[in-house]
């Protein structure tokens, strides 16, 4: 059904764009511009495929083509998305949400954290709580990417929205609460100085009745504050198959380097034709991650 929402004139350029630029060895990139970054063009099935099986089995665009995408602005000149982006230190926002009313622990995500701190330092471990995250959305602590391992809740109607950090109950300041990152907050910040790498691996194991969409407000937060580029998923997405996704996304990245767009198109990639005809368990999570940058864009590790 998603498909059917590209208009025909774009579904024809996408087809010669991508018949003059794949080859068995070479996928194509594409680069979607919008106002609307809660539609997912990801995952538009368009009939017939733009390649052919022997270069891309997953019936998915964006597993098809490397794809970015970038927030339509009405600025004079509008802003581009950089195509590299130079890392060096990093920053690992993680928290333990045992005793929490209504959140249970993540331990894969905790240890994705660890781990994540442990292969490419220096990085910074940061706590789940507002006031330690506030220093490096505010740029008093500068880092050339943010990772965060959290628990995630999209309700736009109410006070519990974005990433859930860890606060303290008012009244009693011995007991641990739920806190919220919402997308207004990061607004307010500014990280215009080292234009950072933002991965938001907001874990939703459990939290199955949640909507397409869930991180786009943060996603086009972070970009309007100055990041190079998000990461982001649209819906819920498993802890433990999250913790793997992400490790293997930076050795992807770090030492393979490829881009973010293309290790995306892979995961994405591992849901196939093959696998659905045969009814195949393929986990969502694979499918859930957005891309917000430039399809061609590098991070280049820095080494002390």
């Amino acid at each position: 059904p998603i498909g059917g929402f590209l208009p025909t004139f774009i579904q024809d350029a996408l087809r010669t764009a991508v018949n003059k630029a794949t080859s068995e060895e070479r996928i194509a990139t594409v680069l979607i511009i919008s106002q609307d970054p809660y539609i997912p063009w990801e995952l538009a099935v368009l009939d017939p495929p733009l390649t052919p099986p022997t270069v891309c089995a997953s019936p998915f665009l964006g597993a098809q083509v490397a794809l970015g995408r970038w927030i339509l602005s009405a600025d004079r000149p509008p802003p581009r998305p950089p195509q590299k982006l130079m890392i060096q230190e990093q920053a690992v926002i993680s928290g333990n949400y045992e005793g929490i009313l209504g959140w249970k622990s993540l331990p894969s995500a905790e240890e994705e954290a660890k781990e994540l701190i442990e292969a490419w330092p220096p990085a910074h471990p940061v706590p789940a709580s507002y006031g330690d995250v506030r220093k490096y959305l505010q740029g008093n602590v500068s880092v050339d990417a943010l990772h965060f391992a959290l628990h995630g809740k999209f309700d736009e109607r109410g006070v519990q929205n974005g990433l859930v950090l860890i606060g303290k109950r008012g009244d009693r300041p011995d007991v641990a609460v739920a806190d919220f990152l919402k997308p207004n907050q990061v607004r307010g910040g500014d990280l215009s100085t080292r234009k950072p790498f933002v991965f938001l691996n907001a874990c939703q194991a459990g939290v199955g009745q949640e909507v397409m969409g869930d991180y786009a407000g943060l996603a086009a937060a972070f970009l309007y504050v100055g990041a190079t580029a998000v990461v982001a998923p649209l819906w819920s997405i498993d802890d433990a198959k999250a913790h793997t996704i992400a490790i293997n996304f930076y050795n992807m990245a770090f030492k393979e380097h490829l881009p973010p767009a293309e290790i995306l198109r892979r995961e994405r990639a591992l849901y196939n034709e093959e696998k659905i005809q045969l009814g195949s368990q393929v986990s969502g999570t694979h499918l859930a991650y957005q891309f917000f940058g430039h399809p061609r864009l590098l991070l280049e590790r820095v080494s002390h």
